[in-house]
């Protein structure tokens, strides 16, 4: 076991805190090869970023260059070097993660033997290691294992905070937050929607789902103005509590400021449950007809099972 006390204001080698690495204990801070063979680049960003880690720093591509489309060359750098650029004037005063750090290493690929090298340019630090990595943005992405963790439990319904709790549990070193789940799932849906107009997307998920569906469209431009859906399970639900429905219409929780008109059904302990719903162009009579209408199928079906028909209504008095 090596303890080493360093000063706030000692330059930080990498070659004299590493001290569980026999490969790097031997060499200098100047420029120097580390005696190690990655088979690919994510590879060696991955061995780097996790030595990092472990000594309290942080190391990001600083720049790449590609021949013919593949990556050749890459250069890392702690994530405290180079200086904060400000894009705008401003009399704020800011704080900046960078403060020029000088630590720098080059990662290259050999074509004859097929493999990366890493070598250090510059291996010494400016500042102290971090105690906690909350604060480093490069820990906080996710790996594609968590990626694709992200997507098959969206898939499933899970709601983002119960990802990240999954998340956590299986890696007790997870920094991430909860924008970075928001930030994956915005990814997937964009990949996932490719091509795709916003109505085929519509249009695709209602059937995907099972959902009954009508839509209403303008006869002019033949646009869509309205839809009424209604999700596969409120047809159990309905058998189960058909005697009292209540209608009531929301305001500004879309981002098209849209009326939305949502039916619910009441339990016999008195708790909600979502029967259809339908977003409207405008609040007319009209309008409400035309989705009452729409409504008819569930009475029939009601009927088709030797059910009764609700027996009360409570709408808004206006209708």
């Amino acid at each position: 076991m090596v303890f080493i006390k360093i000063s706030p204001y000692t330059p930080f080698s990498l070659t004299i805190l590493t001290v569980s690495i026999s490969s790097i204990l031997s060499i200098s801070p100047s420029e120097h090869s580390l005696h190690q063979v990655f088979k690919s680049r994510e590879e060696l960003m991955e061995w780097v970023r996790n030595t990092g880690r472990s000594l309290g720093y942080a190391i990001v591509t600083k720049r790449s260059k590609a021949k013919d489309g593949y990556v050749s060359k890459v250069v890392l750098m702690c994530d405290c070097g180079g200086v904060y650029k400000s894009v705008k004037d401003s009399s704020r005063e800011t704080d900046t993660r960078k403060i020029n750090c000088p630590f720098e290493m080059v990662g290259k690929f050999s074509k004859e033997n097929g493999s990366w090298t890493l070598k250090v340019k510059a291996g010494e630090h400016n500042h102290p290691p971090g105690e906690y990595m909350e604060g480093h943005p490069i820990f906080k992405r996710l790996t594609p294992n968590e990626h694709q963790l992200v997507a098959e439990l969206t898939g499933k319904g899970v709601f983002p905070k119960d990802i990240l709790g999954v998340m956590k549990e299986r890696d007790e070193n997870n920094v991430s937050t909860i924008k970075n789940i928001y930030n994956a799932r915005d990814k997937i849906r964009a990949t996932d929607h490719k091509g795709k107009s916003l109505m085929e997307v519509l249009m695709s998920l209602l059937n995907e789902k099972g959902y009954t569906f009508e839509i209403s469209t303008n006869r002019v431009s033949n646009k869509l103005e309205d839809l009424f859906f209604v999700p596969k399970i409120s047809y159990k639900y309905f058998l189960d509590f058909p005697h009292v429905l209540l209608m009531d219409v929301t305001y500004n929780t879309n981002k098209y400021k849209l009326p939305f008109l949502e039916i619910v059904g009441v339990t016999s302990t008195n708790k909600t449950i979502s029967i259809t719903f339908a977003v409207m162009r405008t609040e007319t009579e009209e309008k409400y007809l035309w989705a009452l209408n729409c409504g008819t199928f569930l009475k029939v079906y009601l009927e088709t099972a030797n059910h009764f028909s609700p027996r009360t209504m409570i709408g808004i008095s206006s209708i």
